[in-house]
């Protein structure tokens, strides 16, 4: 998801049948505001931040809102720090699971494809620079824990990128996802990591929860048989929607 920011809103924005003007960035500089205000975004949790990518890129679009961002590898972490500094950003340094406690996390030569989960031979195959170079300690926390006190003003929406832990980071935050009226993640078609959920399981998850599946920003595609790999599926909570027209 990280490498496809720039086109995430735009292509939101298109699944909704907003005609847009494309340039530079996350968001053109008026259509892609007005879907966000018309939902009335005010906070954003972004689990699996990275260095901050999708944070910048949001901002720009939405100055002022609430961020909470979680990032557990340590040097990207710190990047995140740095590149929000002066942001209404609050870091947590710490994975999110079902279960409190202390994990490994495997980084990846790119870092964008490090997880706590086992690495499929799909993934490394299609994406060569994903191989595992190392293993981190990294603290898990329940995102519902973390969250506790904190205001999360409505609208909420969470951007979920976590390498196959979906479900992890669901069951550990259920009150969280509760208050949220929308949920942007990285869905996989085929599995990439050992254990993980798929596109059904969170197609299943959400749309019992009452969000509603607006398609995907964008799918990528298996190099070796034109197959879809993975997309960003978009869920919007379903009396939301008719504010959208």
């Amino acid at each position: 998801m990280r490498k496809r920011i720039g086109s995430l809103v735009n292509g939101v924005l298109s699944n909704l049948g907003y005609e847009l003007t494309r340039r530079h960035g996350l968001l053109p500089a008026t259509t892609g505001v007005d879907w966000l205000r018309k939902l009335d975004v005010r906070t954003l949790v972004d689990i699996g931040s990275n260095e901050g990518q999708f944070i910048l890129d949001f901002a720009k679009a939405l100055p002022g809102t609430r961020i909470f961002a979680f990032e557990p590898i340590e040097a990207c972490h710190r990047r995140l720090v740095a590149n929000t500094a002066g942001l209404d950003v609050k870091a947590y340094h710490t994975a999110l699971g079902a279960v409190a406690g202390e994990d490994e996390i495997n980084v990846s030569q790119n870092k964008h494809s490090s997880s706590i989960l086992p690495m499929e031979e799909l993934h490394k195959s299609n994406f060569p620079d994903s191989e595992y170079v190392r293993k981190e300690k990294v603290r898990v926390e329940r995102l519902d824990d973390v969250l506790a006190d904190a205001a999360l003003e409505p609208t909420v929406m969470i951007k979920l990128d976590v390498q196959g832990f979906e479900k992890n980071v669901i069951d550990g935050g259920p009150s969280t996802f509760a208050k949220a009226d929308v949920v942007i993640v990285e869905s996989i078609f085929q599995s990439f990591y050992v254990g993980q959920w798929l596109f059904d399981d969170l197609h299943r998850h959400f749309t019992e929860s009452g969000f509603r599946f607006n398609g995907f920003v964008e799918q990528v595609f298996d190099r070796r048989n034109g197959l879809p790999l993975y997309g960003d599926a978009i869920f919007i909570r379903g009396e939301r929607m008719a504010e959208l027209g």
